[in-house]
């Protein structure tokens, strides 16, 4: 049985993100984090037809984010690699030709406006921009919310495309 690509970047993302947690600092951290969505960019370009023009620019941030994170500013960095997040939004929407593949861009738009809300009510961006930001706003049961809503959104959009063949 093959296994859809959409799928293995919808697990294996996530996985791939939360190795920051392995890091022995906060700067190291970062900097894992802000690479793996170039990792999957250029992953996701091996698969379907992504311009370079795209992934250039994604390089560009991870490396200002990184220079940002070694140079002791957590919160420029932070606010950099957000930039990453919202390049390789486009880029899943740009390629997203069939309810998998929007399935994965869903995910991305939840856990990003999971982390807009999280800042937001901590103050929009104050002294300090967070990782699990809706945890830490919203209390522990935000996280698991989140992630639920995220599996939640394959089954509607298979029920649509469902529909939409009849």
């Amino acid at each position: 049985m093959k296994v859809h690509p959409a799928i293995w970047f919808a697990l294996g993302t996530p996985i791939a993100l939360n190795f920051y947690r392995a890091m022995p600092s906060g700067e190291l951290a970062r900097v894992w984090y802000v690479w793996v969505f170039v990792a999957v960019a250029i992953l996701l370009s091996r698969i379907k037809p992504v311009p370079d023009a795209a992934i250039s620019p994604m390089v560009l941030i991870a490396m200002a984010a990184s220079a940002a994170s070694l140079g002791g500013d957590a919160q420029l960095s932070r606010l950099i690699y957000g930039l990453n997040i919202v390049a390789l939004l486009c880029i899943v929407w740009r390629i997203a030709d069939d309810w998998l593949w929007l399935g994965y861009f869903s995910g991305g738009v939840i856990e990003l406006s999971m982390f807009l809300l999280g800042n937001a009510n901590r103050g929009t961006f104050g002294p300090e921009v967070a990782y699990s930001a809706i945890g830490q706003a919203y209390g522990p049961w935000a996280m698991p919310a989140s992630f639920l809503a995220m599996i939640a959104v394959y089954p509607v959009l298979w029920y649509n495309q469902r529909a939409n063949k009849v």
